[in-house]
């Protein structure tokens, strides 16, 4: 199965909501969060790196701590694999 790491594209779902996001986990300096390009070191990114689809992670911010499910999982590998190196 495959895990959330760099280059990443992760499909989330708030538990509480319902809303999904989508999100590009990338280095730090590539980091765009209007874009939906998280870096591998931000909060978000820390929660998400090595999980799988399924699984639900704990993001705690300052004012509030969020549950998010991750919907999909696509890999830089899979992305190339599948010609969408976007």
């Amino acid at each position: 199965m495959d895990r959330v790491g760099l280059g990443s594209t992760v499909i989330v779902e708030d538990v509480a909501s319902g809303e999904e996001e989508r999100y590009v986990v990338v280095l730090g300096e590539m980091a765009d969060f209007d874009l939906g390009h998280v870096s591998v070191a931000s909060p978000i990114g820390r929660a998400l790196k090595d999980r799988t689809a399924g699984e639900e992670v704990e993001l705690r911010l300052p004012t509030m701590v969020r549950r998010l499910r991750i919907a999909s999982v696509v890999t830089v590998h899979e992305a190339v694999r599948d010609g969408d190196g976007s």
